[in-house]
């Protein structure tokens, strides 16, 4: 496939029981993950373990714009299961969720490999404040985040199908990059502290790359 810049972000969370874990990354990373990145329009696909908290894994997988997963192609290609899928998908029917996202605003530059962790954060704005929001978070918080050694680029993104409306990623190189003077510098202004207090349903996480690993 020609190279394409993705503008659209599909994002798969996955809670596996525990008797069932090392079956469904063999699954995922020999069957399901091939089979996606096969569709047209998906780019890329990659996925990564949580480091604390729930849901464990993460799947990611650009996409050259958010219409591909309610396209003709990505539905034909998963409408049928094949039998493993099946049993993945039944075993995991509760504590899995997928979102659909579109490509807001990048800061910095992509890099060359996938680094090794993401920080990723969802949330809402209170309404009379999303303008400045976007504002703030374009012009000052994800460029400020982006100039940080060790976290070459950081995008935003607006969820298509479901809440929290917005997320964020952070490209990380190493762990310590957020407990950096560095960062703490760029993320604590006067700009930021008076937005706070309006985001709502905040979620941040860290994940590491697991599959495949650069």
């Amino acid at each position: 496939m020609a190279e394409s810049s993705p503008t659209g972000l599909w994002a798969v969370w996955w809670h596996v029981p525990l008797e069932y874990e090392e079956e469904f990354n063999a699954w995922y990373n020999t069957e399901r993950l091939p089979q996606i990145t096969r569709i047209p329009g998906v780019l890329k696909g990659r996925r990564y373990q949580a480091l604390d908290g729930v849901p464990k894994y993460l799947a990611l997988y650009d996409l050259q714009d958010e219409t591909i997963i309610a396209g003709r192609a990505f539905q034909q290609a998963t409408a049928t299961p094949t039998p493993w899928a099946a049993r993945m998908l039944r075993v995991t029917q509760d504590s899995h969720r997928a979102t659909t996202y579109r490509l807001l605003s990048t800061a910095g530059t992509a890099p060359v490999h996938d680094t090794p962790y993401l920080y990723i954060g969802t949330h809402d704005i209170a309404i009379e404040f999303e303008q400045e929001f976007n504002a703030w978070y374009d012009q000052e918080h994800a460029p400020g985040l982006a100039r940080v050694p060790g976290c070459p680029r950081v995008q935003r993104f607006l969820a298509i199908n479901s809440q929290p409306k917005y997320m964020a990623i952070d490209d990380l190189e190493r762990l310590d990059v957020i407990k950096s003077v560095a960062w703490a510098t760029a993320r604590d202004t006067e700009w930021t502290a008076r937005l706070r207090p309006h985001r709502q349903n905040r979620t941040r996480q860290l994940y590491q790359l697991i599959f495949p690993t650069t």
